[in-house]
């Protein structure tokens, strides 16, 4: 977080974000699964932050429509901090699960 500004965004993606990871746990992954999922999730919720401080934020936006403006089937946005390639794999990998999830669950397209 850089300042206020960045908290309502933040909530509406970690309301997401939990509910994606008590999914996760309700499947009986394993907690390194989780610990990793959730790892990802904060990365991806710092890009999520990072792009609206800089862009705006649309508040009238639900919490579902603002995470799926950021992944879709091929992954989350491009990920500055990632250490490899691989991690960036990883990463997108989380961010498209994130995302069948969404689509599985929570939405109705």
């Amino acid at each position: 977080m850089g300042d206020n500004d960045d908290l309502p965004a933040g909530y509406l993606a970690l309301s997401v974000f939990i509910q994606y990871l008590l999914h996760l746990k309700e499947k009986g992954r394993a907690s390194s699964t989780m610990r990793k999922h959730g790892d990802y999730l904060w990365a991806l919720g710092g890009e999520i932050i990072r792009d609206t401080s800089e862009s705006g934020f649309n508040q009238s936006l639900s919490a579902i429509d603002l995470v799926l403006g950021y992944v879709d089937s091929q992954g989350g946005p491009y990920w500055r901090h990632a250490d490899s390639e691989d991690d960036q794999r990883q990463y997108d990998s989380v961010c498209r699960s994130l995302y069948r999830f969404l689509y599985q669950n929570l939405t109705n397209p």
